[in-house]
């Protein structure tokens, strides 16, 4: 039986591999997975998968958030807001590029709250822009 901790270190690793492109997901999850007891794996091997995808998963977000430059997203956003007043894009694309921007992990374990996060930022730098114009 492995040590918790092995479990805990082989999923940042692969959540590390998985980021720089070295492994696919499915690969990753399957090196957290191996890392659990075998008679637990053999029991409930559903649920042994979604443990290796919620470790693998927490990982990933931790190091999109430990990367994540609020600066440049503000930035980013007061950029696609400013082309959208202008006509040179879309609302809904806007809403589209905000969101890929919180973090494609997020994004997909939390795909209705993304979508809500990104409308409410990028409606927020439309309002300062149109106050700010007069």
């Amino acid at each position: 039986m492995q040590k918790q901790g092995d479990v805990y270190t082989v999923a940042e690793a692969s959540a590390q591999e998985f980021l720089r492109g070295e492994i696919e997901y499915e690969v990753a999850v399957s090196m957290i997975e191996a890392q659990l007891d075998h008679g637990y794996r053999s029991e409930n091997p559903c649920a042994a998968e979604m443990y290796a995808q919620e470790l693998l998963d927490e990982q990933l977000m931790e190091l999109e958030s430990a990367a994540f430059d609020e600066r440049r997203f503000y930035d980013f956003v007061n950029e696609a807001a400013q082309r959208v007043m202008c006509g040179a894009m879309d609302y809904y694309d806007a809403i589209d590029a905000v969101k890929k921007r919180l973090g494609s992990v997020y994004v997909r374990r939390n795909p209705c709250a993304a979508e809500m996060a990104a409308q409410g930022i990028l409606d927020d730098a439309l309002d300062y822009i149109k106050i700010r114009s007069g």
